[in-house]
């Protein structure tokens, strides 16, 4: 082989080697890429909706996430899916916030603040559609039995897991994760969020960084997010129009209610100014028929001081006039005495006469 073609066979080998080279550093920037771009997804779209949630290629989406992955997501390698991230998060709230007597509820009696009752009514609250829900957990407030608030809570993870829709899974996971990223703080967050509540806005400490947001952010993805905490702003808009209707409808019949009652009060004023003219009438014949009863009084005590000294005069007559009848009795004993005798002496007379005629 001639010179020219040893110097050609060099010039292959080096173009072969510079080939291999580009097409190693061609595949590994598309391997970044392509990683780059799957995080992105990550970040847009979240992790799998569950086990059978499949790429195009038909394999289970959850195998392309390592373990590594996983726990920079949510915290947790174990959990694989957003499923798993709600049944997590389910288990969190229960146990480290509900089951736990130190944690307590900003709503009820402060003294039975960790009561069950009052935590799951505050946990409730976000998940509440409209005004009338809202109200009828707040009701429940005194209630000692916290079974149906229990089995309302469950229920609403039970749901979300259970469809069937893939979208809307996603959806329902997506606004259970947003609304209770913050369910029932401890009193040291309460505390932080108060403090960070006084500063200027442009010196609060950013919420996105929050541990518990990064991991629901991570599991659901920001697109979710995003839908759910426009589905739950429409929610509250949406309660905040009913109250206010609520609270106009509730002026209007107030303001009936007050005109009507200012035309009961003046017709109450009319009869009542009626009644204290009648009153005054009457309490002015009172006091003449209570000056006429004093004049009365007076006339009837001088009557009877009359007739008490009358009755004594009458008493002094009667006495004495007891004591004639007295002497009248014994003057009529004893001309009863005389006539006997006279009579006696008659009848011996008569007998004398008779016995001198005989004579």
């Amino acid at each position: 082989m001639s010179l020219l073609g040893y110097l050609m066979a060099l010039l292959n080998v080096i173009a072969a080697g510079a080939f291999l080279y580009l097409a190693v550093m061609d595949y590994s920037i598309r391997q970044a890429w392509s990683y780059a771009v799957y995080r992105y997804d990550l970040a847009l779209n979240g992790m799998p909706v569950d086990k059978e949630d499949r790429d195009e290629k038909g394999q289970p989406r959850y195998l392309n996430m390592n373990d590594k992955l996983r726990d920079e997501l949510t915290g947790k390698s174990d959990i694989e899916t957003q499923e798993d991230a709600l049944e997590a998060r389910h288990k969190e709230i229960l146990l480290n916030r509900i089951e736990d007597p130190n944690v307590k509820s900003s709503y009820g009696d402060p003294r039975r603040a960790g009561e069950k009752v009052p935590k799951y009514v505050e946990v409730l609250l976000p998940l509440a559609r409209d005004a009338v829900e809202r109200e009828a957990l707040l009701n429940q407030l005194g209630a000692r039995d916290f079974t149906k608030l229990a089995q309302q809570f469950d229920d609403y993870f039970a749901k979300a897991k259970a469809y069937k829709d893939r979208d809307e899974k996603r959806r329902a996971i997506a606004r259970l994760l947003v609304v209770l990223v913050d369910a029932l703080p401890t009193d040291d967050e309460k505390k932080q969020r108060s403090e960070d509540a006084k500063k200027p806005p442009n010196q609060r400490s950013d919420p996105t960084l929050d541990p518990t947001y990064q991991k629901m952010l991570g599991a659901v993805g920001t697109r979710a997010v995003a839908a759910a905490l426009d589905e739950q702003a429409h929610a509250l808009l949406e309660m905040a129009t009913d109250v206010k209707v609520g609270r106009d409808d509730t002026r209007r019949r107030f303001a009936d209610t007050h005109d009507a009652m200012l035309r009961e009060l003046e017709l109450l004023e009319d009869r009542l100014q009626s009644e204290r003219d009648q009153l005054a009438a009457k309490l002015k014949a009172a006091s003449q028929a209570e000056s006429l009863r004093d004049a009365q009084k007076k006339a009837k005590e001088k009557i009877e001081a009359e007739l008490e000294k009358q009755r004594a005069v009458t008493a002094a007559l009667l006495d004495r006039l007891t004591e004639k009848q007295n002497d009248l009795f014994m003057v009529r004993v004893r001309l009863r005495d005389a006539n006997r005798i006279n009579q006696q002496l008659e009848a011996d007379i008569r007998t004398l006469e008779r016995r001198a005629a005989k004579r």
